[in-house]
């Protein structure tokens, strides 16, 4: 008997996949889901702690899944919100509270290239919020209440655009390679990474993983 075969929305959701033992963490989150999503972040830097100068970072940056981060207890320098990202949405969705990715980018004139930040927006009382990890001395974080355009900094500035998909995978760059050729090719032309953007904000819509009484809000930001 072949294993069963996930839901679409499940699929969409590789890097955020909720494991038996990302199940089991979620159900200790109780109680009001404002409160919850603190708690599940304050959890995700204690599990991913901050190091810096992980030589092996190009290598795994775009495949480290939930389950993966959580056993390797580790994040990578800058790339960190990535796999923190990805660790907070699953155990998001365990508990029952409706997530997804959003990366921020912004052009560095200097290098001459597109530069990214990952975050976490969420539902709670119909409304968006917010949840962005970021660098202290021991990590730390900030919820907000709005959607990642008001509230995402990369390096101490507003993003230029932002992406949305189910997780780090569903935005199509599995390692470092996709992300070059991605750069450039957004620097290129915009528009067509826009369009694709759109595409998968109206599946996320359509598979339930952003909820319809936020997807007008969502839509408007396209």
């Amino acid at each position: 008997m072949g294993k069963p075969r996930l839901p679409k929305r499940e699929k969409l959701k590789k890097n955020a996949r909720v494991t038996s033992r990302i199940q089991s963490i979620a159900n200790t989150f109780v109680g009001d889901r404002l409160t919850a999503a603190h708690n599940i972040a304050k959890f995700v830097l204690e599990q991913l702690p901050y190091e810096e100068g992980r030589a092996d970072f190009k290598t795994r940056l775009f495949r480290m899944s939930a389950g993966h981060a959580l056993r390797k207890k580790i994040t990578v320098g800058d790339f960190h919100c990535v796999e923190r990202s990805n660790l907070a949405i699953a155990v998001l969705h365990g508990a029952g509270i409706s997530s997804w990715l959003v990366r921020g980018l912004r052009f560095d004139s200097l290098r001459q290239k597109w530069l990214f930040h990952d975050a976490v927006e969420f539902v709670h009382g119909g409304k968006i919020y917010t949840m962005d990890f970021f660098i202290k001395k021991h990590g730390g974080f900030v919820i907000n209440e709005g959607n990642a355009e008001k509230h995402i900094n990369v390096q101490s500035q507003r993003p230029s655009i932002v992406f949305r998909g189910a997780d780090s995978n569903h935005l199509g760059i599995t390692n470092w390679e996709d992300y070059v050729r991605f750069s450039n090719r957004f620097f290129k032309n915009i528009g067509v990474e826009l369009e694709a953007n759109e595409k998968r904000v109206r599946e996320l819509i359509k598979h339930r993983i952003i909820p319809k009484e936020v997807a007008p809000k969502i839509l408007s930001l396209l």
